[in-house]
């Protein structure tokens, strides 16, 4: 019966492992997720996605540069800078958002 019984502190160490299991899984597509972490699926594939349209703006900058279009390979390529740029910003937003929900009323 001992092992069967939850306690806080069981739950707790549970939860740190989870943590610690789960923090750098993807921690190289976190650079193209919108959210603060990915855990779930559907993240992955976004973060994939994101992560395929910056490598083929990089890769088309280069090939235009290539073809001596200079100013059309600079404005791709900052297109594409612009991504990980605005996604960066968009994983800020959702953290402060979420630490605001998470501040309990003086009422409290």
């Amino acid at each position: 019966m001992g092992d069967s019984v939850i306690t806080r502190s069981t739950l707790v160490e549970k939860l740190r492992d989870h943590q610690i299991r789960n923090h750098n899984k993807w921690s190289l597509l976190g650079l193209f997720s919108h959210r603060p972490y990915i855990s779930t699926w559907v993240e992955v594939i976004v973060a994939l996605l994101w992560a395929f349209i910056f490598t083929m703006f990089m890769l088309s900058s280069y090939l235009v540069y290539y073809l001596n279009h200079n100013w059309i390979a600079l404005v791709i390529f900052f297109i594409g800078i612009l991504i990980p740029i605005r996604l960066r910003s968009a994983r800020k937003y959702l953290t402060r958002r979420g630490d605001a929900r998470m501040q309990l009323p003086l009422s409290m």
